[in-house]
């Protein structure tokens, strides 16, 4: 399957589509409406990295043999980006430090779904087989409804890397169970 009709990619494009808009919203908000938008940013985000981290690069090194330098690094982009929303958490997000500090963020996170586009996704849509483009689809269009769950995460005052846990686990617990499936299938 060509990157150019790979659902995946299509998925995970949207969501990097999404994802730029959120910033772009919290960059131009005001400051009383500029806290909502990192909130829905946050969410968003972790569930997306969440996603990618158990599906798609799991999948790129494991069972497509994808470059393994090119998943270590948006494994290490996607840390960094971890450790700058802490940050960001930590500052009040009508301060000149968070719009300088959300600004270099925000180019990273760009700059890091970039690269995935154009070196891990083409590697990954050409290698999979129709199942595991479904079985991709179908983890990856959760992204929204976990981006939901973790709205209710941040009322309770989750942090980031709280989110992105339990959106992690979540795949997990998604994985082992499409596991168990096939194996009773068979």
């Amino acid at each position: 399957m060509s990157a150019e009709s790979s659902e995946v990619v299509k998925v995970l494009t949207e969501q990097h589509e999404e994802l730029k808009a959120l910033m772009a919203r919290v960059r131009s908000s005001s400051e009383q409406d500029r806290k909502g938008g990192f909130d829905q940013l946050r969410c968003l985000l972790a569930a997306h990295e969440a996603a990618e981290s158990e599906v798609v690069h799991r999948v790129a090194c494991r069972d497509l043999g994808t470059d393994d330098h090119v998943v270590t690094e948006r494994l290490a982009e996607e840390d960094q980006a971890g450790t700058a929303v802490a940050r960001l958490e930590q500052l009040e997000v009508t301060s000149e430090e968070f719009a300088s500090e959300f600004a270099t963020f925000e180019k990273a996170v760009i700059a890091h779904a970039e690269a995935e586009e154009h070196k891990e996704l083409p590697a990954v849509a050409g290698r999979l087989d129709a199942r595991q483009e479904h079985e991709m689809v179908a983890a990856l269009s959760q992204v929204a409804g976990l981006a939901s769950q973790a709205n209710r995460s941040v009322a309770n005052g989750d942090s980031f890397a709280e989110m992105l846990q339990a959106s992690r686990d979540h795949f997990k617990r998604s994985s082992a169970d499409a596991l168990a499936a096939t194996a009773e299938r068979s």
